[in-house]
């Protein structure tokens, strides 16, 4: 895009990059961040819901940006914060067990969690069992996951 405004660019103009397209990228290229610029980084991805996840990288920065803008909505919204929430993630890699569940005091960030009081949460990863076993799963133990 370079020197030009983005009020300039023709959208229609750009190519379309497919989800195989970036796949492939980021199997090639890696994260775009480096040890050198001092930034953490980690490996994420889709859910997979369209037959495979697409994995890419995320670094601390953009991770808690995405956390902090999560709870602005809420407060925006007047949502209710002391519900609980479950989620469901696929897992990077091969776990022992096919599933793995975390549950937690609070579902929001570590550092604002001692200010703000918000419901429990669970985490449900999960590598070789289907997304709609897992769901299974989460209704299974909801009755146990209540206040």
């Amino acid at each position: 895009m370079g020197q030009k405004k983005n009020s300039d660019i023709d959208l229609a103009s750009l190519p379309i990059l497919t989800r195989d397209d970036l796949r492939q990228q980021v199997a090639s290229e890696g994260p775009l961040l480096r040890g050198a610029d001092g930034l953490s980084i980690f490996r994420h991805a889709t859910s997979g819901s369209s037959g495979v996840p697409v994995r890419f990288f995320v670094s601390d920065v953009n991770s808690n940006y995405n956390e902090m803008r999560s709870l602005a909505q809420f407060f925006l919204e007047g949502r209710d914060l002391s519900l609980n929430r479950t989620r469901i993630k696929s897992a990077d890699a091969v776990m022992n067990d096919s599933i793995s569940i975390e549950n937690h005091d609070s579902w929001i960030v570590p550092a604002l969690s001692s200010l703000i009081k918000s419901g429990k949460n669970r985490e449900i990863k999960y590598f070789t069992v289907s997304r709609k076993e897992c769901h299974k799963l989460v209704q299974n133990a909801t009755s146990s996951f209540r206040n």
